[in-house]
């Protein structure tokens, strides 16, 4: 069974400007993080800036590594938003197993869907 790495960079509610690209080939993933792991998540940051009383900007970015199909729906993004928070942009960014990109995730792909159920 070939094993499916996919690393999914996920960048949502403004661009993060990246100052010297950090490397993320599964090779340099500790292999005892490795062992029985599905995902390993990489980098997690939550940027908070308050502009104003009335505005604040939440800048997230999360890198998982997606190590087989058990873990798949870590790579799923899930944005909550209401009529006092609204989203101003969102993308994903997939590489390889070398930490190549292989391919972008624009805001026109991702769904708007209803958190309520009918």
């Amino acid at each position: 069974m070939m094993r499916l790495f996919v690393l999914i960079c996920l960048c949502f509610l403004r661009s993060v400007a990246v100052n010297g690209q950090q490397s993320y080939a599964v090779s340099l993933i500790s292999s005892d993080l490795k062992v029985r792991a599905g995902a390993v998540v990489r980098n997690e940051e939550l940027t908070i800036e308050v502009k104003s009383f009335n505005q604040v900007d939440y800048r997230y970015r999360r890198v998982v590594t997606i190590l087989n199909s058990s873990a798949d729906a870590e790579a799923k993004i899930a944005v909550w938003y209401n009529k006092t928070r609204n989203i101003k942009s969102i993308k994903a960014n997939i590489y390889n197993e070398f930490g190549l990109p292989v391919g972008k995730i624009s805001e026109k792909n991702f769904r708007d869907e209803s958190a309520a159920r009918n």
